[in-house]
């Protein structure tokens, strides 16, 4: 019998997707890198007009996110740059979309973060945050 709940990486695929509303040719900012996950999935969407921003402060997860997304032929789509999210080198309203997975509760600063994620986004853009969150009763 198949399991009743796909793996962790695709359930967050599913509603990730869905809620981003993503489009060919967008230009989308993915912050906390990780293992490049979330930005190959963009990737695939935006496609080769669109462009992936990837952050990460953490020079040695980039350089991981970089030969995951090589090997999956998508380092054209994605830019990878070394950043903090309390501190976004981006003009005012410039990306389409953000997106966060599991890398919000890294924030040294949450509110700095959110505020920055703002200024940077369009205005009629979309925020996409994906993290824990704490059982409630």
């Amino acid at each position: 019998m198949p399991p009743m709940f796909g793996s962790f990486e695709e359930e967050i695929k599913e509603k990730f997707l869905s809620f981003s509303e993503l489009k060919d040719g967008q230009v989308v900012l993915d912050i906390g890198t990780g293992s490049g996950f979330a930005a190959t999935l963009l990737a695939r969407v935006v496609g080769p007009s669109g462009c992936v921003y990837s952050i990460d402060p953490s020079e040695s997860v980039l350089n991981e996110a970089f030969n995951r997304i090589r090997e999956e032929g998508l380092n054209e789509i994605v830019i990878l740059r070394k950043a903090r999210v309390e501190d976004l080198p981006f003009q005012d309203n410039f990306f389409d979309r953000i997106t966060s997975v599991m890398s919000f509760h890294h924030f040294s600063d949450p509110v700095k973060g959110l505020k920055e994620m703002y200024r940077v986004l369009k205005l009629d853009g979309i925020l996409v945050i994906v993290d824990w969150t704490r059982k409630t009763r």
